[in-house]
């Protein structure tokens, strides 16, 4: 049997001071958790931290941050800093040494001597209209002594000059008389007078007329053999009693 005396109800006052005590469950023990250390808590700290430490660095030795800090450098000259890296750069002088030695790829543009132009052809006939269809040069159409015919040689060739002729061995130039020519052209010429017995093959040109036969008036017009030709022309003989004009006549052939 139980003898124990009923306990009375506690008092509020008790109860407020039992609650102030921590003891709430009539005196059974309470079992108080542990704090934990703050691993979380700690962890996100550090991180932070070091997310924005390396933001910091970032910005610091990014390069756009060196190149404007070298702006603000002063400038060597373009001279002085190309002379430095290739001293510095045995490399870059070898491949500067190359590129001046190697040939431009550019196509380089030849030089080429002028080259003598033909002159343009004239399609001419040997002394008369009929005669063989040849091509010449205005020069040699246009000489003095020459048998190319052609109807424009005065529109061609112009009026003929006045053949200059020195004849180097007689003071008499008679009509009919043989001419033999030293060199290849009649406007200055100096020649032989040969007279008219000569042998044809001797004689590059006859005299038609002169002078005398008009008693000493200067002639102006000659009679052409072959019209249309330079084969006839005016022309002064000078010898060496003094001088006179005459008529001459080219030999082309027999």
């Amino acid at each position: 049997m139980n003898t124990t005396p009923p306990q009375r109800p506690p008092r509020p006052d008790e109860d407020l001071e039992r609650f102030h005590n921590g003891d709430t469950l009539d005196n059974i023990p309470i079992i108080r958790v542990r704090k934990q250390f703050p691993w979380k808590s700690v962890v996100a700290a550090v991180g932070g931290s070091l997310l924005i430490a390396a933001c910091l660095l970032v910005l610091v030795f990014h390069p756009g941050s060196r190149d404007s800090k070298a702006t603000d450098l002063p400038r060597s000259s373009p001279t002085t800093v190309s002379t430095a890296r290739v001293e510095s750069s045995p490399s870059v002088t070898s491949r500067a040494t190359a590129q001046e030695t190697a040939p431009s790829s550019a196509p380089a543009v030849r030089s080429v001597a002028p080259t003598a132009r033909p002159q343009s052809c004239v399609p001419v006939s040997y002394k008369l209209p009929d005669g063989p269809s040849l091509c010449e040069s205005k020069a040699d159409v246009c000489a003095l002594g020459s048998p190319m015919y052609t109807p424009d040689i005065e529109t061609i060739c112009g009026a003929a000059p006045i053949a200059r002729i020195y004849v180097q061995n007689t003071d008499l130039v008679e009509a009919g008389g043989c001419l033999s020519l030293e060199g290849t052209a009649w406007v200055t010429g100096t020649t032989t007078y040969l007279g008219a017995d000569a042998p044809g093959y001797q004689c590059n040109a006859y005299v038609d007329r002169t002078d005398l036969e008009t008693g000493g008036v200067p002639l102006t017009v000659c009679q052409e053999y072959y019209p249309n030709t330079r084969q006839t022309f005016l022309a002064e003989l000078t010898t060496p009693a003094g001088t006179m004009t005459a008529c001459i006549t080219a030999r082309h052939g027999a």
